[in-house]
């Protein structure tokens, strides 16, 4: 197995410089004091750094619109006095504590957030030397994530070497100082200062964990607009195929396989998901809510099409739950299962992605806007999202993970495997819906990603390709 060269006395963590400043003098001062228990640095910083890094990791996880992130104690027991460390952010102000929500009865967690005098500031990749044992145990838990991944993915993870992947660090900083300027933009550019800050350091590693199955690095992380500063090895720049519109195809092959045509899918491929053990055979194909097997087809037809996102969008817009904006571009203000938000958008396209990516996610009693909208457009579709939710009425996001772990089993398990034991020595990476691979291997693996596609869904959706060269074109 891969490991990351590393010092083995240090630590990276990621925090506005001012916050770190304060907190080893809030160290110092402790040590001094001779209070008890003895608190050490590295530690501390870890912790602060923990409300920084985990929305970078995983965003539809962590995302709050107040900066708060849900701390479990899972998260932080390896640490033994992880409580002492936490009470101590909190007191000396370096951290803010949410007064509400914790509870073991119903699993819910503190919530924590950098204290407001931080909150306005530049994200910088600190250093921290530490006790050997303090950073032993902290690669050793990556490490046991990296190894539970590549036990089901190895002809994957054996691509993910860090020391491989190069940035050109200065281009990529000048870029991202003159595109994020003002407060306005600061969560961007601390997210994209951090994923740059982790490939220069080769600080990073990857795991396939969590009810979405899909493998995770920082490849998966990496913001789109910061792709054309990284190259691989020798190979240089790499490129991407896109499935379109994925998690509506996804939900199309259901309609088409399981509805419309009744055919039973090969083991080990989507019924695997889908009928066993949670949904009955019978549940779709003689519910007396599902009446149109016309409206079920147009609605394959229009995802299959790939401009489903930007229609929808269109009708979103029609329909009076976008606005326009005097620069063209639109936002949403209205109730998300968040509560009352207001989200931007460049295009329609993006709104309409978003927005159903919100109503899969959302509780089928969910009557949201833009709930009502796809009910209102597409009701047949709408009817076989509702029965496949109510399967599982205690399950909020059934149906959406249902969707993801049918797209994880085909790009990790079935696609990329066949394509690495055909061809082992084409690098292959993915990012969750997407192949990349080095420009010279494209064809190749174009060809068979496609193939794939079909044999596995029984249909052959649009792909897209985006290069992740500086000076190319980007393929719409």
């Amino acid at each position: 197995m891969k490991t990351i060269n590393k010092n083995n006395e240090a630590i990276n963590v990621y925090l506005p410089n001012k916050l770190f400043k304060d907190l080893k003098v809030a160290i110092e001062e402790r040590k001094t004091r001779g209070e008890e228990p003895k608190l050490q640095l590295a530690q501390a910083a870890y912790f602060a750094n923990l409300v920084v890094y985990l929305p970078f990791t995983k965003k539809d996880q962590y995302e709050d619109k107040y900066g708060w992130v849900s701390l479990c104690s899972e998260i932080l027991n390896s640490i033994g006095n992880y409580s002492d460390y936490m009470d101590f952010l909190v007191e000396r102000e370096i951290l803010e504590r949410h007064p509400k929500n914790y509870s073991t009865i119903s699993r819910k967690c503190y919530r924590y957030r950098l204290a407001e005098r931080y909150r306005n500031h530049v994200i910088t990749r600190v250093p921290v030397e530490s006790h050997k044992s303090f950073v032993k145990a902290r690669n050793m838990e990556l490490e046991e994530r990296k190894r539970r991944a590549e036990e089901s993915t190895p002809h994957l993870t054996k691509w993910l070497d860090p020391n491989k992947f190069d940035v050109d660090y200065e281009a990529a900083m000048a870029y991202i100082r003159k595109e994020y300027q003002g407060e306005a933009f600061l969560g961007k550019k601390n997210k994209r200062i951090i994923a740059i800050e982790s490939l220069k350091a080769k600080d990073w590693g990857y795991s396939r964990e969590g009810k979405d199955d899909r493998l995770h690095s920082l490849i998966t992380r990496l913001p789109k607009d910061l792709k054309k500063f990284v190259t691989y090895s020798d190979f240089g720049p790499l490129q991407s195929l896109d499935l379109k519109s994925s998690q509506p195809f996804i939900f199309s092959s259901i309609i088409q396989n399981q509805i419309i045509n009744k055919t039973t899918l090969p083991k080990n491929k989507i019924t695997k998901h889908f009928y066993k053990p949670t949904i009955p055979s019978t549940m779709l194909e003689q519910n007396d809510r599902i009446n149109d097997l016309g409206a079920l087809q147009g609605f394959v037809y229009e995802v299959l099409c790939g401009k489903f996102y930007e229609n929808y969008g269109q009708i979103l817009y029609e329909e009076g739950v976008l606005m326009k904006k005097v620069d063209q571009s639109f936002y949403y203000h209205g109730t998300t299962d968040k509560g009352k938000e207001m989200m931007d958008y460049k295009t329609l396209r993006d709104a309409g992605k978003n927005l159903i990516m919100r109503t899969f996610f959302s509780h089928y009693e969910n009557r949201h806007n833009y709930v009502r909208v796809f009910e209102k457009h597409y009701p047949e579709p709408f009817a076989v999202m509702q029965l496949i939710k109510e399967s599982k009425p205690d399950e909020k996001n059934y149906f959406s993970l249902l969707l993801q772990n049918i797209e994880a089993d085909f790009i990790l398990n079935y696609a990329t495997r066949i394509i690495a034991e055909k061809h082992p020595e084409i690098p292959l990476f993915t990012i969750h819906d997407s192949v990349i691979t080095p420009e010279v291997y494209l064809a190749v693996v174009e060809q068979e990603f496609r193939q794939h596609l079909q044999n596995y869904f029984s249909l052959s959706p649009q792909l897209s390709l985006e290069s992740w060269c500086k000076d190319c074109e980007v393929a719409a």
